[in-house]
């Protein structure tokens, strides 16, 4: 066996990949997410164009997390002491939900130290439910008005600590989103942003029908599903391969050799800080370090 011949070669690999665990210090766990997205059903009232209801794209039927999927997120959250921000919604409106009281009840009572919050179109939104939505645990609601109608609808929640109210009638087209390729448009801004990193899967995870756990919030159809919590926990998932991989990554390559990533517009923030536990937020800032590092 001469010293450059490929049986020689890999014989040197074999032997010192074992010797690895001696003399390289285990990798560290990423940060934890900070949001959890919760899509429990693929419905909405509306077919705007810039989201998935309006255009010609749908998905294959009607979908909902079970309530044992639901309970499953409760406990897994419930055994880390979550303090982040949980939200039962996703590409949808949640208000559609027969069960967000409940919902959102399971949660606080598993996550008290978490911040529960939704967002919603406010063609559902009234009074009574406001009121059952904050009895139930809730922390903070955001209404999108999107017409003249739904403004005047939701006009006198605006005054509530607890809601904020958006006039979505004529929104910013720079303030919208392609959802990684899939809303048409917006190609210059994906281009231009080839090179760079996002934060969102490093900082949130986002959770489909049947109980899908898919790249970020920019997946709508599930086209990039990282595990499933029907067969898994939601800390397992988070810390696997590919959710490892697309991190490392983003961080040290950018978004161009990513599915998905190398199509999308979105500026790559993390996860807004006034969605989430101010102390939550500044833990998972000081913990982000790590990653940032591994990208210098």
């Amino acid at each position: 066996m001469t010293p450059l011949s490929r049986d020689y070669l890999k014989t040197k690999w074999r032997s010192a990949r074992n010797k690895l665990p001696t003399w390289l210090p285990a990798r560290q766990p990423d940060p934890m997410f900070q949001v959890v997205l919760i899509e429990t059903q693929n419905s909405c009232t509306r077919t705007c164009g810039f989201c998935k209801f309006g255009l010609e794209r749908q998905d294959p039927g009607r979908a909902v997390i079970s309530d044992g999927i639901i309970q499953k997120i409760a406990r897994d959250l419930q055994r880390i002491d979550y303090a982040g921000r949980i939200s039962p919604f996703g590409i949808n409106e949640p208000l559609l939900e027969p069960r967000i009281f409940d919902i959102i009840a399971l949660f606080r009572q598993a996550c008290p130290k978490a911040a529960i919050t939704i967002a919603s179109n406010g063609d559902c939104l009234n009074s009574k439910l406001y009121d059952r939505l904050f009895a139930a645990g809730l922390d903070y609601l955001f209404v999108d008005a999107y017409d003249d109608k739904a403004l005047e609808k939701v006009e006198k929640f605006r005054q509530l600590a607890n809601v904020t109210v958006n006039d979505m009638r004529h929104p910013d087209p720079t303030h919208l989103e392609n959802r990684a390729g899939s809303v048409p448009g917006d190609e210059k801004r994906a281009a231009e942003r080839q090179g760079s990193n996002c934060l969102r899967p490093s900082s949130m995870v986002f959770i489909r029908p049947p109980g899908q756990v898919v790249l970020c919030c920019s997946d709508m159809y599930s086209d990039r599903v990282m595990g499933d919590l029907r067969h898994d926990s939601i800390v397992d998932i988070w810390q696997n391969q590919l959710f490892c991989h697309y991190r490392e990554t983003l961080a040290h390559e950018g978004r161009k050799n990513l599915q998905m990533c190398q199509n999308c517009s979105y500026g790559g923030k993390a996860a807004l800080r006034g969605w989430s536990t101010p102390a939550h937020h500044h833990k998972w800032q000081e913990d982000y370090q790590a990653i940032a590092q591994r990208a210098d």
